[in-house]
């Protein structure tokens, strides 16, 4: 078992409650699979996986509008051309246990490269800048927005879920 895996299986066992449904070891080795092979943090992965959904594999949204254990919205990630393989992110396939971390981390991937477009030309002014998470987290028009304070704090919910300490102020 990897350093994740354990982890993820950790921070599942110390709560107090936990959702019959959580699949942290499942949810853990297909993040490292996956994060691996398209080149991002897969701490950082995970820490999204537990903030969205604490590793339960087919949780939808109260709204009905973000599925899978990285909530994604699907609407935006099958609608979206510039989502590299975002047409295969269906509802079915983001409630399965690798569908649902791949599609998490292409989106992740897209709000990354959003993020540096936004920061290049100036649509997001230098006092509003986050990061890519943020635009993960909030969506990409809050960051512009709303700035850095709401990114900031769920920037540092996850990165607390992740057990990562932050000299940030």
């Amino acid at each position: 078992m990897s350093d994740l895996v354990f982890a993820c299986f950790v921070v599942i066992a110390s709560q107090p409650w936990v959702h019959p449904r959580s699949e942290p070891v499942e949810v853990c080795e297909a993040i490292e699979v996956i994060a691996e092979n398209q080149g991002v943090d897969p701490w950082l992965v995970a820490a999204i996986a537990w903030h969205e959904s604490s590793f339960v594999v087919d949780t939808i949204s109260p709204d009905g509008m973000d599925f899978g254990s990285m909530q994604v919205r699907v609407d935006i990630a099958t609608g979206n051309p510039w989502i590299r393989g975002g047409r295969y992110c269906t509802r079915q396939r983001v409630l399965t246990t690798y569908g649902g971390v791949e599609c998490g981390v292409l989106m992740y991937l897209h709000a990354e490269d959003w993020y540096k477009y936004a920061i290049k030309t100036g649509r997001i002014p230098w006092k509003h800048r986050t990061s890519p998470l943020g635009c993960y987290a909030v969506g990409m028009s809050c960051v512009e927005t709303h700035g850095v304070r709401a990114i900031y704090r769920m920037r540092q919910d996850l990165l607390k879920a992740a057990g990562v300490e932050t000299t940030e102020d």
